[in-house]
């Protein structure tokens, strides 16, 4: 039998996400919480809703990964980690509502990310392949992508914007910079394998006609 729990909706939160977070039936919400449920669903932020949770789902298995798995998972380890701690009877309202937030904003962050680029190890099992999917500045990339993001802090682009900076003039400014649609990344795998996490990699990008590799 699922335990129940109570938590308060927020704004833009729904039936279909607590299914999602908690592993029941939209179906069970409503009959759990008759009275509190609107017409087609619809649920008012401040509302305390039982919510019986399903069984915690299991856990990856993460045995025998190898180094260049574990970064390419890394994003997807960081919400199924987030999702695990609302599986929690014992927590408390404000503890449950914190994980919830944290588990949705990634939830989001992984659609944004899912819009912007595309990441995957490459065939020959050598090199990570990144390929934009629109145009975005440096700075919303490191937000999106912190794990490689900070790579992009040296592209070199063609539109050169730059800023003033005391003591050394007009430098050019990262954050501004526009890594361009259809712009494709490759990173060889045993450089990150020798030189550690991708934030750490203390390498530059140079573009070629759209196309640039980590050195």
């Amino acid at each position: 039998m699922p335990n129940n729990v109570t938590t308060t909706v927020q704004n833009g939160e729904t039936l279909s996400l607590y299914a999602k977070l908690y592993g029941c039936s939209v179906e069970e919400l409503t009959n759990l919480n008759k009275g509190k449920i609107g017409k087609n669903g619809q649920i008012r932020e401040g509302e305390v809703l039982i919510i019986p949770i399903g069984k915690k789902p299991k856990e990856t298995n993460k045995a025998g990964r190898t180094t260049m798995q574990e970064k390419l998972n890394w994003f997807n380890d960081r919400l199924e980690e987030a999702k695990l701690k609302i599986y929690d009877p014992k927590l408390t309202s404000a503890e449950r509502e914190k994980y919830e937030q944290e588990y949705i904003n990634l939830l989001n962050q992984q659609k944004a990310r899912n819009e912007v680029a595309s990441l995957s190890i490459n065939k020959d099992r050598m090199h990570f392949d990144l390929t934009l999917k629109k145009d975005i500045t440096i700075s919303e990339f490191r937000k999106l992508f912190p794990e490689i993001g900070k790579n992009f802090s040296d592209y070199a682009d063609d539109t050169k914007q730059t800023r003033y900076k005391n003591g050394e003039g007009f430098i050019r400014n990262p954050d501004v910079i526009v890594l361009h649609q259809g712009a494709h990344f490759s990173l060889k795998t045993q450089e990150v394998a020798n030189q550690g996490f991708f934030s750490e990699l203390g390498t530059s990008i140079q573009k070629t006609l759209g196309w640039g590799e980590f050195d």
